[in-house]
């Protein structure tokens, strides 16, 4: 066992040897393998349940502040460490280390905000949004379908997750320092060439702090999430015009993808006058496709609000402005 004792140099100041021959940084309270434990555990859990199971754990006593600390001071050397590489690349175009070299013929970035309650609740009431990217390469077969599972099992190839600083709802806070695209590049950038990759999807919602990802890569494409298509698709169309559109999207059928975004305009609210009635062409008793979707996208609001069906309507046109924009 190892005692920590503090020396006083000629001038006065004071040293802990070991501390510095460990490579501690001064303040530190936990061992780094113990701190790191500590901030992984407190990431899932509140600060006081990760601190009663680590001492459980390790036979120790730790505190709830002091996991609070612990995860303060990590994030402050990640957002500096951060701030320094973004600083370094904006005036000398210098990557940070080490530098990737890997190619791949496609990349996909997936985006997606995530808005957390704070404990200035309800004063915050919206809370922060964090914004995340998920990149990979694509996906590798795990296993056949089972009965609690009915499709195959697959997992994203060679998975990479960053997540932003917390940008506040209120307009009084700072931005954050980093734009958000510049740090997933610079954050790619240990692992990949991406100025030799030569398409990188941009998948998310309608949400437009993710359309400027194309900024960023210009052999981007686009692409409306799945789930968002579909339930935007149901929402505007309603759902037979929907499922068809979301079909025809994803598999790059654009005649009937024109087909269906030419529908009638929704209808308007109860009390207004009733609009004309749709003439289509009729095959003996049978009634045509053009039928059945028309039927569909005008009972789209009967679930919905005008309002929330035309803003659907927007969502999804907005995202299909190339003809691969959605396809799969």
């Amino acid at each position: 066992m190892r005692v920590r004792r503090r020396y006083r140099a000629p001038d006065g100041t004071s040293y802990f040897l070991i501390d510095e021959h460990l490579g501690w940084l001064p303040g530190q309270v936990a061992t780094p393998a113990f701190a790191a434990l500590l901030v992984e555990w407190a990431s899932d859990v509140p600060f006081r349940a990760a601190a009663r199971r680590l001492a459980a754990a390790t036979a120790g006593a730790v505190s709830g502040s002091t996991a609070w600390r612990a995860v303060q001071q990590r994030a402050g050397r990640g957002t500096a460490q951060e701030q320094t590489t973004h600083a370094a690349w904006t005036t000398t175009a210098t990557l940070p280390q080490p530098v990737g070299e890997r190619v791949v013929p496609l990349l996909y970035v997936e985006a997606n905000g995530v808005w957390v309650k704070t404990q200035r609740e309800p004063t915050h009431r919206t809370g922060c949004e964090l914004k995340c990217a998920s990149v990979y390469e694509g996906w590798d077969w795990l296993a056949g379908p089972t009965p609690g599972h009915p499709r195959p099992h697959y997992r994203l190839r060679k998975k990479q997750v960053y997540c932003h600083g917390f940008a506040r709802a209120d307009a009084k806070a700072p931005p954050p320092s980093v734009p958000f695209w510049e740090a997933v590049d610079l954050a790619l950038a240990r692992t990949y060439d991406v100025s030799r990759v030569p398409v990188v999807t941009i998948g998310g919602d309608g949400a437009p702090w993710i359309d400027t990802a194309l900024a960023h890569f210009p052999q981007g494409v686009r692409q409306r999430a799945g789930f968002h298509l579909a339930r935007d698709a149901a929402r505007g169309w309603g759902t037979e015009a929907g499922a068809t559109l979301y079909e025809a999207v994803r598999t790059g059928d654009q005649a009937t993808t024109g087909e269906v975004l030419a529908l009638p305009s929704l209808p308007p609210p109860a009390n207004a006058p009733a609009a004309p009635p749709l003439v289509v062409a009729t095959n003996g008793s049978h009634t045509t496709r053009a039928t059945v979707l028309a039927r569909s996208a005008c009972s789209a609001c009967s679930a919905f609000s005008v309002a929330q069906a035309q803003r659907a309507r927007t969502d999804v046109t907005g995202q299909l402005g190339t003809p691969d924009a959605g396809v799969d």
